[in-house]
């Protein structure tokens, strides 16, 4: 890792007199908070996952390595954050650090041991199922939800919701202002209070049990989709040699300077960040930059140096 200063003298490894720099925009994610809320209730005896069945591991997935991901469980019975030895505060961190590309968790083992340790809250309890009253309780837990974060709400019943107040009332509460809020619903029968809740957030999918799938979770992605611009284009026209481009290239994060190695592979398969310069007839330039590893979708401030 180098410092901004730094940067300047590493750019003398280019050879050649007609070498340009070049500097392309950060692609940086919306941050997105999960709460998942289950029915803990007798009623979902007879809907419970078979042992093993992870949904929660596809959220990394969708979200590109997941750059900026909590999770955390509640029930409609109690409201509050479940916990376990393996995430004792009961939110799960999953991210990457736009700084290295590594992988920063707060939990110990894989991603599927650690939810499932969470989600396994069976199906006993004698409380009312108040799933609106328990996701608003759960959402307000300091040091979940943080600011401008994207939120998803995940709710699994076997029954509607039974909470005191007004579904409206749980909606409006519920949209923090900076907070893109969605909910996503699978339910075993039909659940009026928890569709007219659902129909006040501007996004929404409602799934019967019988018929849901990974897409229950995918529909999290509406709210960090991008525009269709990738901004791949490189800014200027690198020179190649056989095939292979004299470039220096590096990705600045937080202060933070890192040099990126060009990409001896597909940059989709790499385990680690880097780069690779691919012709784009569609960019000013005819080609277009790719950041490989965890920064294939998003990524952090780039500066390089190309022989042209």
């Amino acid at each position: 890792m180098r410092f901004w200063w730094l940067v300047l003298a590493s750019f003398g490894c280019v050879q050649g007199t007609g070498a340009q720099t070049f500097e392309m925009q950060a692609r940086l994610p919306t941050p997105l908070d999960v709460l998942v809320v289950l029915d803990d209730t007798p009623a979902m005896a007879s809907h419970l996952p078979r042992p093993g069945v992870d949904q929660l591991s596809i959220l990394p997935l969708i979200y590109n390595g997941a750059p900026e991901l909590r999770i955390a469980v509640t029930t409609g019975t109690s409201g509050e954050l479940v916990t376990s030895p393996i995430v004792p505060t009961g939110i799960l961190e999953h991210a990457i650090d736009l700084t290295d590309g590594s992988l920063q968790t707060n939990y110990t083992g894989s991603l599927q041991t650690a939810s499932a340790s969470l989600t396994n809250v069976g199906a006993a309890s004698t409380g009312p199922n108040a799933l609106l009253a328990a996701a608003q309780h759960a959402l307000a837990t300091p040091g979940f939800v943080r600011d401008g974060d994207g939120v998803g709400i995940f709710i699994v019943t076997a029954g509607d919701d039974a909470s005191p107040g007004s579904p409206l009332d749980y909606a409006a509460a519920i949209q923090a202002p900076g907070h893109p809020t969605m909910v996503s619903v699978v339910d075993a029968v039909p659940t009026g209070r928890l569709s007219a809740f659902a129909d006040a957030l501007p996004y929404r999918s409602e799934m019967a049990m019988s018929a849901s799938d990974m897409e229950a979770l995918t529909v999290f992605s509406r709210l960090f989709r991008d525009d269709e611009t990738l901004d791949v284009c490189l800014p200027i026209t690198a020179a190649a040699t056989n095939g292979q481009y004299d470039c220096d290239v590096f990705g600045t994060y937080d202060h933070v300077v890192t040099e990126l190695p060009a990409c001896t592979g597909d940059p989709w398969q790499a385990s680690a960040p880097c780069w690779q310069i691919s012709a784009e007839p569609s960019c000013a330039s005819d080609q277009m930059l790719l950041l490989g590893g965890p920064f294939t979708m998003y990524r952090p401030h780039v500066i390089g140096r190309c022989a042209t």
